[in-house]
Parts: structure tokens; C-alpha cells; sequence
């Protein structure tokens, strides 16, 4: 008599264990899944935070000298990457050029587009498309602008503002 008793009673819990063992499998499902997600976020973080070092390294020295012209600037980004960049290049012992821009969007997609808004920019004043036998009417913004448009149109980039100007 006391058998069947116990055995239903044991047979009222198998629902139970069965829901318990069921739960136990998902938790650590969802734990794997949560280590893999971290692991990934931090791959991502490491990516991101390199992309950030190797803009920066894009700027200009602040130990550089432009005598007898004093240049200062601050660059301060909202995150690890973006659109913004800025260059000072001696053109010639007597011309300088500065850029400051802003590529739109945010993000990785915005700072790739600056580093080839930069290296073309670069490319142009250090001789890359401007002659360097050129007279220093090759770097005036109208030309520059000119160039640009022509690579933007080439490259597909996204939409910029650019203030650029030979000193």
C-alpha cells in the first residue's frame, strides 16, 4: 500500500525534475552563449581601440614646427573612432597647409573614410598628385577641392566638410 503511495508521489515530481533539468540545460546554453558574446565584444573593443591608435597616430607631432608661424591644436573625439581628422604640412619653406574635417556618420565607417580622406589629402600636398615642382598655386584650395572631388567621385565616399587653407 505505502509502494503505490510512493511511487505516485514519486511520479508527481518527475514534471518537476524534468522542467528543473530542462532549465539547467538553458542557463547553460545561454551561459556559453554569453562567455562566447563577451569574448567577441572584447575582440571588437581591441579592434576598435587599435583603429583609434592608428588615427591618432595620423595627426600631426605636437612637437613639430612650423617657424616662424606658432601652431597649436587639441583634437578631443566623442568616441574611440570617427570622422574627424587634421594635418599641418609644410608645403615649401615659406607655405603651410592646414586641414581639419569631418566625414559623415560615426563609427568605424566614418573613420575609415577619414583615413582615406587623410592619405588623399597627404597624397596631394606631399606630392603625391601636386607636382612639387609645381608653384604654390597647386595647393590652393580651389585645386585641392578640385582633386578631391574628383577621388570622392572615384571612391564613392561619403559626404565631408573640409576647411583647408594655405598660410
Amino acid at each position: 500500500d505505502n509502494i503505490d503511495r510512493y511511487m505516485n508521489a514519486g511520479l508527481s515530481f518527475a514534471p518537476a525534475v524534468g522542467l528543473a533539468l530542462a532549465n539547467i540545460r538553458a542557463y547553460t546554453e545561454l551561459e556559453n552563449q554569453l562567455m562566447e558574446n563577451r569574448s567577441l565584444l572584447t575582440t571588437l573593443q581591441n579592434d576598435i581601440d587599435a583603429a583609434g591608435k592608428i588615427q591618432r597616430a595620423l595627426l600631426p607631432s605636437p612637437d613639430e614646427r612650423f617657424p616662424p608661424l606658432e601652431v597649436s591644436w587639441h583634437f578631443s573625439p566623442c568616441s574611440t573612432v570617427g570622422g574627424d581628422l587634421l594635418n599641418i604640412v609644410r608645403l615649401d619653406k615659406n607655405h603651410v597647409a592646414f586641414y581639419i574635417f569631418d566625414v559623415a556618420g560615426h563609427g568605424v565607417q566614418a573613420a575609415l573614410n577619414a583615413v582615406s580622406l587623410h592619405e588623399m589629402i597627404s597624397s596631394f600636398l606631399r606630392g603625391g598628385t601636386c607636382d612639387r615642382t609645381q608653384t604654390p598655386e597647386s595647393y590652393r584650395p580651389k585645386r585641392v577641392a578640385e582633386l578631391l572631388h574628383e577621388q570622392f567621385l572615384a571612391r564613392k565616399l561619403r559626404y565631408s566638410t573640409l576647411t583647408y587653407a594655405v598660410i
